[in-house]
């Protein structure tokens, strides 16, 4: 899933002219390792002008976020997007209500649900096992907090 949004982005990215202005990092798992983060703090320290950042998901933003400012990042500068909508308790999405994203895409865990089931009943009916199999599923909301 990560690899199909990250392709998807990309492209995006690519058909507006900007990919130019886009250093991907390789991320191997849903968690960053050490070597992923340095790299994240090295471009942002090594930029002048603002720097967004797409850790893969909300659970990697508070990261981020700690270790910009252990290096003493000017945080100003820096925004970060989220993914998941990563709901905790009253159904708040931390990343945002903490102030520690300007955005996340808040999946309909429903979609999801409905597409893996789809998914599963085209592999019984036509007993095809192809891999990977490859489905757009629409994300829900994507919330915006203004910057200060």
């Amino acid at each position: 899933a990560g690899s199909e949004r990250s392709r998807q982005a990309l492209g995006e990215l690519a058909s507006a002219g900007l990919l130019d202005r886009v250093k991907p990092i390789p991320i191997l798992d849903w968690g960053l390792g050490q070597a992923v983060v340095d790299s994240i703090v090295q471009l942002v320290v090594a930029h002048q002008g603002n720097v967004w950042i797409h850790p893969a998901h909300d659970g990697n933003v508070r990261l981020i976020r700690d270790s910009l400012t252990v290096a003493g990042c000017d945080q100003s500068k820096v925004f970060l997007v989220g993914y998941d909508g990563m709901r905790q308790q009253l159904g708040k999405i931390d990343v945002l209500d903490q102030g520690l994203a300007v955005a996340t895409i808040d999946v309909d865990i429903e979609e999801q649900g409905r597409e893996a089931g789809r998914i599963l009943a085209d592999v019984r009916r036509s007993g095809e096992r192809r891999s990977p199999i490859a489905r757009l599923g629409k994300p829900s909301v994507a919330r915006v907090i203004p910057s200060p």
